[in-house]
């Protein structure tokens, strides 16, 4: 089901990994204590996609607090930046683009013109809660 989407995936976990080892060593981890849970090979268990969804303010829920959720977009749009108030910054997510965030930070997104698909990858914080496969 997801062979057309591997390469993204793997791209992005290529990514995590090289840009911030230690977050994704602990994630990555705790991924292999249940083995069949991941996304083939990588540092995610999950895999959220959204078309042209605006998100309100909120923080995200269920995903494991060590780890990292890793973001990239595709399509033609305009808008859609992820807004993160502590901070006062706005991220133009490019396609192709990986925005790396700690998803427990307040956050959301503005207004999308066009067509945006949004992927996000994360691991579940209760994953190896769950038996194997």
């Amino acid at each position: 089901v997801l062979r057309g989407v591997l390469p993204l995936i793997h791209e992005v976990d290529d990514v995590f990994r090289s840009w911030i080892p230690d977050r994704y060593a602990a994630q990555l981890a705790v991924v292999h204590q249940v083995p069949g849970w991941h996304l083939h090979g990588t540092a995610f268990t999950t895999i959220t996609v959204n078309k042209n969804f605006r998100t309100a303010f909120h923080t995200d829920k269920g995903d494991l607090k060590s780890g990292f959720s890793c973001l990239t977009t595709l399509g033609k749009f305009s808008g859609g930046l992820l807004v993160i108030p502590r901070y006062r910054v706005a991220f133009k997510i490019k396609p192709g683009s990986v925005l790396m965030m700690d998803a427990h930070e307040f956050h959301g997104n503005t207004q999308i013109t066009g067509e945006r698909i949004s992927c996000v990858l994360y691991c579940r914080g209760k994953i190896a809660k769950c038996s194997a496969k």
